[in-house]
């Protein structure tokens, strides 16, 4: 063909090599199982000798390769105690809450100057 264009064929892309072994893996797994709420900088600390050139988020990548989820803790709510507890009178008398200090006279501006 010609004076035609070749489109580009396919580029492999480069592999990356895991920094992660299988060691690494199965203890990982292991202190997860003995403990669900460990976190991945725990078992990193805990870990020089395997993961001492790993990054913590390298650790947490492969905790969720393995099929673990991370959560944030649950703020508890209040109890009925604390609830019975709060003084609902003081708030009756509030119109808004705000971080600014108001101060109110009694002078009058007039618009004509």
């Amino acid at each position: 063909m010609e004076g035609g264009c070749d489109t580009p064929g396919y580029k492999p892309r480069k592999k990356y090599c895991k920094k992660t072994s299988h060691l690494a893996t199965n203890v990982i797994k292991k202190q997860l199982e003995h403990n669900p709420r460990v976190t991945a900088r725990k078992i990193k600390e805990s870990n020089p000798g395997l993961f001492g050139e790993v990054s913590v988020r390298t650790d947490s990548h492969c905790i969720h390769d393995l099929g673990y989820t991370s959560h944030h803790p649950v703020k508890p709510l209040l109890t009925l105690n604390q609830r019975c507890r709060r003084d609902a009178d003081k708030w009756l008398d509030v119109l808004w809450t705000d971080e600014s200090t108001f101060t109110v006279t009694g002078k009058i501006v007039s618009a004509c100057g």
